[in-house]
């Protein structure tokens, strides 16, 4: 099965045109999408559709802030089975794990993942794809926290939102949903929870029921998920590859299984350089790193093969904008 979304935001977003008299049917037209998609529970659309339908709803609506309103006016149990196992967790952060882990059943483009830190823990997309809209990363969390919150019944907030673009007119707005600090230009897009928050129990979780739907929902996640993508499978690799040694064309392409010239070729299809995907892959070390107070910023130099401290310096600077201090200091909190 190729990449395809449930159309949970498209069904929220159609009903929310059709209040503002917008001409709906012709913006679906356009994105190739049915009414009878829209209609069915378990409709999937792909990814193409969903930005050209989105995108037709941002030209005629002078609301900067749409995606933030849409995932508002998402009913309870919009998600169905994979929103009704988060809510059935024991936790506010086993609410989140669950999403990440069986995604796939709404949207199997995406790979979310948990980042653990000391004091800190973030909840987001693996990695910063610069051709996702921002609108689609500000739905995708704001939906995430605002149905875990309601449907688990714990009244809780972020410690900040991270968002890897420039700062935009609607900030307030951001802060108003999160309800915390925005920080732009950050290395990737991030919900970012204290431990206190994450460790906070759920209101009447039943592990019976959760058992059960963990099984359909596992269920689902094998008919959904699809195969890894070359560039998901080459960022992963490239990831273990940083433990041992610096990453090299040569030994990428023999642990994926392909020739140096082959793996040149499909990185530059995927509109990527080799350099970048090892440079990005450098930069998440780096952060996890950072989260880690005990660790030293020239044992973090020296553990990713960097000159000296001053030249990992240089490049947590041209990663973030900030120094290492100033980076520590605030995945701290501080």
């Amino acid at each position: 099965m190729g990449g395809t979304v449930l159309a949970v935001s498209c069904r929220a977003l159609a009903a929310l045109c059709d209040a503002r008299g917008l001409p709906t049917d012709a913006l679906l037209a356009v994105a190739k999408i049915s009414r009878s998609t829209l209609d069915d529970p378990d409709g999937r659309v792909s990814p193409g559709a969903i930005i050209a339908f989105w995108a037709g709803a941002y030209e005629r609506l002078p609301e900067p802030a749409l995606a933030l309103h849409v995932a508002e006016a998402l009913p309870r149990g919009a998600y169905r089975v994979v929103e009704y196992l988060a809510s059935h967790s024991s936790t506010v952060g086993e609410a989140f794990e669950k999403i990440a882990r069986y995604f796939a059943v709404i949207d199997n483009t995406t790979q979310l993942v948990i980042e653990v830190g000391s004091r800190e823990l973030a909840f987001g997309p693996m990695a910063h794809d610069p051709d996702v809209p921002l609108p689609a990363i500000e739905f995708m969390l704001a939906a995430s926290y605002l149905r875990i919150r309601d449907m688990t019944g714990v009244d809780f907030s972020p410690v900040r939102v991270e968002l890897a673009a420039a700062e935009t007119s609607y900030t307030a707005e951001i802060e108003r949903v999160f309800r915390c600090p925005v920080a732009w230009r950050a290395p990737a897009h991030r919900l970012c929870f204290s431990r206190v928050t994450w460790q906070t129990p759920t209101k009447g979780p039943d592990p019976g029921l959760s058992a059960v739907l963990e099984d359909h929902a596992r269920t689902l996640d094998d008919k959904f998920r699809a195969p890894p993508r070359f560039v998901d499978r080459l960022v992963a690799v490239v990831d273990e590859t940083w433990a041992r040694e610096t990453p090299t064309l040569s030994s990428v392409a023999k642990r994926l299984g392909v020739s140096t010239r082959t793996l040149q070729r499909r990185v530059e299809e995927s509109g990527r350089s080799f350099s970048l995907v090892v440079d990005d892959a450098r930069r998440r070390a780096a952060l996890r790193w950072l989260s880690e107070p005990t660790v030293s910023f020239g044992e973090i130099a020296f553990l990713l093969r960097f000159a000296d401290q001053a030249t990992f310096t240089r490049a947590v600077k041209r990663w973030t904008g900030h120094t290492p201090t100033a980076v520590r200091a605030r995945k701290r909190g501080l």
